[in-house]
C-alpha cells in the first residue's frame, strides 16, 4: 500500500483481533506493511481474521489496500531449558528461537546473540577448546534469558483474553507513567527485565481492582 510521506503516527498495533497475538501497521519506505500475526497452537481462522482486519483498515481509513505483494512466515520461540549448542556448533537469532513472546521482534537478540556467539567461537580457538563453546548457554542464560522470560510473563498477562487487552490498554490510555513504560517495554529502550518490578508496582499501587481483574501474580 502506497502512501505519501506525511508525517504522523510512526506505526499502529491492534490487539483482540486474533488471540495471543495482534495486527499491524508500519511504515515501510514510500510504502506501509500490514500483517497480523499469532502463537500457532491458539491460532483460528488467519484467512478470516485477515479479511476482518483489512476491512476495518478500509473502513476506519478510508484508503484502498493493494496487497499484490504478500508473504507469510513463522516465528520460532525458544523452548525454556533447551540447548543452543552442540559440540562444534551453536544457534543464533531466530534458528535458537530468540525471539520476543510478546512482538515476535528478534532482530535486537539476532544481533546480541551472534555478536557473542562470534566471541565464545574465537575465544575457544585461542584455548583450542571445543567444550568451551558451552560458554555460550551459560552467558545467554545469565544475560538474555531473563529478558525473554520477563516478555514471556507479559504475554501471558496481555494476550490472556480479549478482555485483559482491553485492560492493559484502557490504563495506559489513562496513565501516562505506565504508556512510558509499556513503551519502553515494546520498543527495548530499557531492559525488560528492569521493567518487570516497576509495570507491577505501578498496577497493583494504581490500579488494584485491573490488576486483580488481570490475574496479576509477581
Amino acid at each position: 500500500m502506497s502512501v505519501p510521506d506525511g508525517g504522523g503516527v510512526a506505526m499502529e498495533i491492534y490487539l483482540g483481533i486474533q488471540r495471543r497475538g495482534y495486527s499491524w501497521i508500519f511504515p515501510k519506505r514510500d510504502e506501509l506493511s500490514l500483517g497480523i500475526g499469532c502463537r500457532m497452537d491458539l491460532r483460528g481462522d488467519m484467512r478470516r481474521e485477515w479479511r476482518t482486519f483489512t476491512e476495518k483498515i478500509r473502513e476506519e481509513k478510508g484508503i484502498g489496500l493493494d496487497f499484490r505483494r504478500k508473504s507469510t512466515f513463522r516465528v520460532p520461540v525458544r523452548r525454556t531449558g533447551s540447548r543452543l549448542t552442540a559440540r562444534r556448533s551453536l544457534l543464533v537469532g531466530d534458528a535458537a528461537g530468540l525471539v520476543s513472546p510478546v512482538t515476535g521482534e528478534g532482530i535486537y537478540y539476532a544481533i546480541y546473540s551472534g555478536r557473542l556467539a562470534a566471541k565464545i567461537i574465537a575465544e575457544a580457538a585461542e584455548r583450542k577448546s571445543p567444550l568451551y563453546i558451552r560458554e555460550y548457554d551459560i552467558q545467554l542464560q545469565n544475560r538474555l534469558v531473563p529478558e525473554l522470560e520477563t516478555a514471556g510473563f507479559v504475554a501471558d498477562v496481555l494476550f490472556r483474553s480479549e478482555r485483559s487487552c482491553e485492560i492493559v490498554c484502557d490504563i495506559a490510555s489513562k496513565d501516562e507513567t505506565m504508556r512510558d513504560l509499556m513503551i519502553d517495554f515494546v520498543t527495548g529502550s530499557r531492559p525488560a527485565k528492569k521493567l518487570r518490578i516497576p509495570i507491577a508496582k505501578r498496577l497493583l499501587t494504581r490500579h488494584p481492582l485491573k490488576a486483580l481483574r488481570l490475574g496479576l501474580n509477581v
